[in-house]
């Protein structure tokens, strides 16, 4: 969840570390800080909140090596004591972590019963076995004996006061990149940090070293042989154009399913297609707006392909009665590539020697290294925490993929998919004022029957992460059993409709709220006889409900901005879920 960056360097500033931060910020920003070399001493500068606070505290100085950090709170409250980096009591040892350490309270309980620790964190243990293991030995020796005694997970960068041109790291189930652009040396979690035409290579697990200016030491408790240095190839820069990048991220939906169609329109795996269609079953999983995406596109592999499928939660699926079943093919669903419930599936799967398919939004994470097969989401950065472009790509991507393996042609229901994206960015001005009312309630209820109640659940969950309003998703017949004991005046009840079979159900649902004061929006396919609309869906694709999504994003923008709230990264949530 953390993001962590290190940089080794001739002619390099601070302000190069806050920079790297900006960009990673979306993995978290409880927290913020930094330390660099200065003086023949280690500088550290940390702050609550957001990389903004802390660049505020950062003046721009000369700096040769430095680590920074920006935090997801695992353990401990968000203060400046548990913020990174961390030191060790003598201020010689400064570490940066992305993961967690499961046994840090036996090992404090074991090693450091006297000792005083300043955090609260688990962290703070890794920083004070390195400064014990280090008597009468060498940093690599300590970091080797760390590594065997801490469980759980972790990338590490790690500094030592007496080598001022050194950068130490560590790297287990956490994602650690290494870049070398020019003369420069960085570490990131993330690849999006490196410019266009960076080296980079992608560590594996267990392995730690040293870098320097001019030397690079990488070893392997596993013995595997390191992966040789890639060639950064795609633009990581991502230009702002809207106030928020939220916003500009639901206008950028149309675009989306445009570059999907182009890359995919001519593909053709004819192993892959085969494992799909011999598979007994499909089997999918995912996680928040992942596992909701994996909800909307099972009626791809059950009706098209006449396949059993199930989705399931990936925290959960372990846990099934239906864990690794002999005739499945299973398909993986994050934007981020790195979701730890997920990668936890995938290790499983892999020593049964299972076949999967993912789909993400970054080629070069862990789940991608590591998927039977990759496919590539197309979505570009995604910089709002709270996922829309993406989402709506994993619910495309699928269509045109079992399209494919049927032989359907799949255009029209694109283009008019995009047509009626297009129709609801024109109407803002409306949702605005319905969003108005929105914002004043506390209790937000979307409604739905059939498929599109999956639908629902993501529209409730994108209103709860941007606004905190207490916001539920439920087939509309449930409404009277139990939830309607929470209906008054400030409740909105918001109700998907796209079939005739089910229309009249919904809206006495509604009335149900309604004769209760709740207030109430109605969105619904254009060719339904209603007695109410508030907003009208084109019914001209296969995919035309996705457009009920749309409206739901930009209810939670506008709603969110009416709370004053910073939509682009909602309190106590982070883009990429690395624990577990």
């Amino acid at each position: 969840m953390c993001g962590i960056f290190g940089v080794i360097c001739n002619n390099g500033s601070t302000l190069e570390l806050i920079n790297a931060l900006k960009k990673l910020e979306y993995r978290g920003y409880d927290s913020a800080g930094i330390a660099y070399f200065k003086n023949n001493n280690i500088k550290c500068i940390k702050e609550v909140g957001n990389v903004s606070f802390l660049s505020k505290k950062v003046k721009k100085e000369e700096m040769k090596c430095g680590i920074a950090h920006t935090r997801w709170a695992t353990h401990g409250e968000i203060l400046d004591q548990n913020a990174h980096p961390h030191y060790s009591n003598n201020k010689k040892i400064y570490i940066v972590h992305n993961g967690v350490i499961t046994n840090y309270l036996y090992l404090k309980n074991t090693f450091f019963k006297n000792e005083n620790f300043i955090s609260q964190t688990d962290t703070e243990i890794i920083v004070h076995l390195l400064e014990r293991f280090i008597i009468n030995s060498s940093m690599e020796e300590a970091i080797k004996k760390t590594m065997k005694v801490i469980e759980g997970t972790y990338a590490l960068l790690i500094m030592n006061v007496d080598e001022p041109d050194a950068i130490y790291f560590a790297k287990y189930k956490s994602p650690l990149l290494i870049g070398q652009r020019n003369e420069e040396i960085y570490f990131s979690s993330d690849i999006n940090v490196f410019e266009l035409g960076t080296k980079y290579l992608i560590l594996e697990d267990k392995t730690y070293g040293k870098i320097t200016s001019n030397k690079m030491k990488i070893l392997s408790f596993n013995y595997n042989p390191i992966p040789k240095f890639e060639m950064v190839s795609v633009n990581n820069e991502y230009e702002k154009k809207e106030e928020h990048y939220m916003l500009q991220e639901i206008f950028e939906q149309g675009n989306v399913i445009s570059n999907i169609y182009n890359k995919y329109h001519k593909y053709s795996n004819k192993k892959l297609f085969e494992d799909i269609t011999t598979a007994k079953r499909i089997i999918i999983l995912g996680a928040g707006s992942s596992y909701y995406a994996g909800l909307y596109i099972k009626k791809y592999f059950s009706e098209y392909l006449s396949k059993e499928t199930n989705v399931y939660l990936a925290s959960e699926y372990p846990f099934t009665q239906e864990w690794i079943l002999e005739d499945a093919f299973y398909i993986f669903l994050s934007q981020s590539g790195e979701t730890a419930d997920l990668i936890r599936c995938l290790d499983l799967l892999k020593k049964k020697k299972k076949k999967n398919l993912l789909l993400t939004n970054s080629i070069n994470s862990t789940l991608s290294r590591n998927s039977t097969y990759t496919l590539d989401l197309c979505a570009g950065i995604e910089k709002s925490v709270a996922s829309t472009k993406a989402y709506i790509a994993m619910c495309v991507l699928p269509f045109i993929l079992v399209s494919k393996i049927k032989g359907f042609d799949y255009s029209n229901d694109l283009l008019n998919l995009i047509e009626s994206i297009e129709t609801v960015l024109l109407e803002t001005e409306s949702i605005k004022e319905y969003s108005n009312i929105i914002s004043k309630c506390e209790k937000v209820f979307y409604i739905a029957k059939a498929d599109d109640i999956n639908l629902a659940y993501e529209a409730s969950l994108k209103l709860r992460e941007v606004t905190y309003i207490n916001s539920f998703a439920f087939p509309s017949g449930e409404l009277k059993h139990g939830s309607i004991a929470l209906v008054d005046n400030k409740t909105m009840i918001i109700a998907f409709i796209s079939k005739n079979e089910t229309k009249d159900l919904i809206l006495s649902n509604m009335e149900e709220a309604i004769c209760r004061k709740a207030k109430s929006i109605v969105i619904a396919y254009n060719d339904l006889e209603l007695p109410q609309y508030n907003f009208k869906v084109k019914n001209n694709s296969i995919l035309s409900s996705l457009t009920f999504i749309i409206y739901s994003q930009l209810f939670a923008y506008y709603s969110g901005i009416n709370l004053g709230l910073n939509v682009d990264q909602p309190r106590n949530l982070a883009k990429s879920v690395t624990v577990e």
